[in-house]
């Protein structure tokens, strides 16, 4: 039995921005260097992200996915994409905060 994911500031953030299409999964060149999920802001730097899309996969049901890779090669980034549950979940929410 899974228990569902709390969804807090962080993890709603993250997925606003996987709704706008600014994170992407970078897979790692060899053994020393880790596939990481990083946020590409407008302004500001980057942030790594991994922990929290992790946790966006494992929600039961789904709340994102890898989706399209940016070139023909398996090393290229592939940008993150909500699930239709994903969708409604965010939507929920921030009609929830509008109130």
């Amino acid at each position: 039995m899974t228990t569902p994911l709390k969804m807090t500031d962080t993890r709603l953030a993250v997925m606003r921005a996987i709704a706008e299409g600014q994170v992407k999964r970078h897979r790692g060149w060899g053994k020393g260097e880790k596939t990481r999920d990083v946020y590409r802001p407008d302004s500001g730097p980057e942030k790594n992200v991994t922990r929290t899309c992790n946790d966006l996969t494992r929600a039961d049901p789904r709340l994102a996915v890898t989706g399209r890779s940016e070139g023909p090669s398996i090393y290229s980034p592939q940008v993150w994409e909500l699930t239709d549950a994903g969708r409604k979940v965010l939507a929920d929410c921030d009609a929830k905060a509008a109130q």
